[in-house]
């Protein structure tokens, strides 16, 4: 009997350590998989909350795990958690992934960051309220701008990208220290500011746009060539793009806008089942999520992956990807190229 005992602990202890090396060399993660996954967002009220929120409920309703919004007061406070692996997903832009990865300063270096899936393309605007004598972003100049966005680093290049489009600079107007867009908002709600940003679509736009006497109107964006080339500049990535008049609030008349695209994002320690699952889940109910949130009409499976991501994808999100015929040699190629500049 006792000898029957220590052949079946053997077998098990073996069979344990032999899923260990398979698992290693395979490429997921030898942890339990997760039951509860936190997804990081900015604060209620803002673009990315409604996003989060929305891809939360198709997510735990599809993928066989459930996922919960964090919010924090900007992403540029969850970044690090989730470079530590102690937050599961969270929803970060172009940019400040691409600077924290890199470790580009004034970001906390990120190197961990990984890409699950691109999921839409953030239009954001500077507004003012509707009866203003400002009718363009130079018109802007000596005015009181909402800046600085200490919980939101990315914002900050937002609104210097939007300025620079027009040829201004910061040193053009005359800057409001903010923490994140909804504090920015406020403070032209209480006309403390002139003019400030936030993302087309959001709730707290429709806030503003009832609280201020009038309404709110939005300034365009330089899209010319130039326009464009000098925004892009001051943060890659950015791209203008056309708002029709009427089609949503604070657009009364056809405006350019500031583009560019939102991740989902999770750490290189999560588990790459995590990454696989969160991508398999996106890509299979994609009608889904489109209907889940109005700033979600644009997600698109063919734009889930592109070689214009400026952080490396998650290991189990790429095997996801090369069963559907997503990964090509290029991405294969830019992957590589984004693994080598990850902050040291």
């Amino acid at each position: 009997m006792a000898r029957d005992l220590k052949r079946i602990g053997y077998a098990i202890a073996t069979l344990f350590i032999a899923s260990l090396f398979w698992g290693t060399h395979l490429g997921w993660a030898a942890a339990p998989e997760p039951k509860l996954l936190f997804l990081g967002t900015n604060p209620a009220g803002s673009a990315y909350y409604a996003v989060g929120s929305a891809l939360a409920r198709v997510l735990s309703e599809h993928s066989g795990l459930q996922v919960r919004v964090q919010p924090y007061s900007g992403s540029t406070t969850y970044i690090p958690l989730l470079d530590k692996g102690e937050l599961a997903l969270g929803l970060n832009n172009t940019s400040d992934a691409l600077h924290a990865y890199r470790g580009l300063k004034p970001f906390h270096a990120a190197p961990n960051l990984r890409l699950v899936s691109i999921i839409f393309p953030l239009k954001v605007v500077m507004f003012v309220p509707k009866n203003s004598n400002i009718q363009s972003l130079s018109d802007l100049k000596g005015k009181r701008v909402t800046g600085r966005y200490t919980a939101q680093l990315a914002v900050y290049y937002n609104v210097g990208s939007i300025l620079a489009s027009a040829g201004l600079s910061w040193n053009d107007v005359k800057v409001l220290p903010v923490a994140n867009v909804n504090q920015g908002v406020q403070a032209l709600i209480e006309k403390r500011v002139d003019a400030s940003l936030h993302a087309v679509g959001s709730a707290k736009i429709e806030e503003a746009n009832a609280s201020i006497s009038g309404g709110i109107r939005f300034l365009s964006v330089d899209h010319s060539p130039e326009g464009a080339k000098r925004m892009a500049a001051v943060m890659p990535g950015t791209y203008p793009f056309l708002v029709k008049a009427g089609s949503t609030t604070g657009a009364i008349t056809d405006t350019w806008v500031e583009a560019y695209d939102v991740f989902l994002t999770t750490g290189k320690g999560q588990s790459n089942e995590v990454g696989y699952r969160m991508a398999k889940t996106l890509w299979e109910n994609a009608d889904a999520v489109r209907k889940a949130q109005r700033l979600l009409r644009d997600f698109a499976r063919d734009k889930m992956v592109k070689s214009a991501a400026t952080i490396p994808y998650n290991a189990g999100a790429v095997r996801f990807y090369k069963e559907k015929g997503l990964w090509s040699p290029e991405m294969e190629k830019r992957q590589k190229e984004l693994e080598k500049e990850a902050a040291r």
